[in-house]
């Protein structure tokens, strides 16, 4: 089973957190997103050229992050962790705070991150706005649902906490949450947690290799 994989990637970080809370083995295959002929190769393998791109055992591709925890959950059902659970109505909470992860969280922080690569002159100010509105507008409510429970979406660690991890890794340098006390409790309790820990530290020394931090 391959993985390919950037770095910096929130998305292929949710995928190798649920990698490391399931316990299995995989292949990581870097994918050099800013080389063009090394993405051109890419997208001989997977044809959207987007990570993380998982390669099943018998040859088969998965896209999506969210998809290839989905696959890897039940594929290796009594592996590691369930990260998404059987009760239905417990499912549909994990995969809301997944989603919503992904589309405010996880978009609000990129817009901030790409605009904080370019030089200071060129930096879309709106762009940075546009964020920090998604940022503030989402907060709030994990705030209220990591008060209302041990983890993001209930008490055992799920999909959902897969999701959020990496985007509260770039809010805490970028756009820190120390307004929300139980959403800081929360994300150290992350950072304690041996897959984020392990994923997050080959992020920073990434950041560190390419002169960000």
């Amino acid at each position: 089973m391959q993985l390919y994989y950037h770095p910096l990637s929130t998305y292929c970080h949710k995928v190798m957190i649920a990698v490391e809370e399931k316990g299995v083995s995989y292949e990581p295959r870097l994918v050099n997103l800013f080389d063009a002929e090394a993405k051109a190769e890419f997208r001989m393998i997977a044809p959207l050229g987007k990570v993380p791109y998982l390669v099943r055992a018998d040859g088969v591709g998965v896209g999506e992050s969210t998809n290839i925890v989905e696959y890897l959950d039940h594929k290796f059902i009594r592996a590691g962790n369930r990260l998404i659970p059987d009760d239905a109505e417990a499912a549909r909470q994990v995969r809301y705070y997944d989603r919503i992860c992904d589309l405010y969280l996880n978009q609000g922080i990129a817009k901030i991150l790409i605009q904080g690569l370019k030089p200071e002159d060129q930096r879309d100010e709106n762009a940075i706005a546009e964020g920090k509105a998604m940022l503030d507008m989402i907060y709030p409510q994990l705030e209220q649902a990591v008060t209302d429970h041990q983890w993001l979406a209930g008490d055992t660690f799920s999909l959902a906490d897969c999701s959020a991890a990496s985007p509260l890794y770039y809010c805490n340098m970028m756009y820190p949450f120390g307004d929300y006390p139980a959403l800081c409790a929360y994300y150290k309790k992350l950072t304690a947690r041996p897959s984020f820990a392990k994923i997050s530290a080959q992020a920073e020394q990434a950041l560190k290799d390419l002169g960000l931090i």
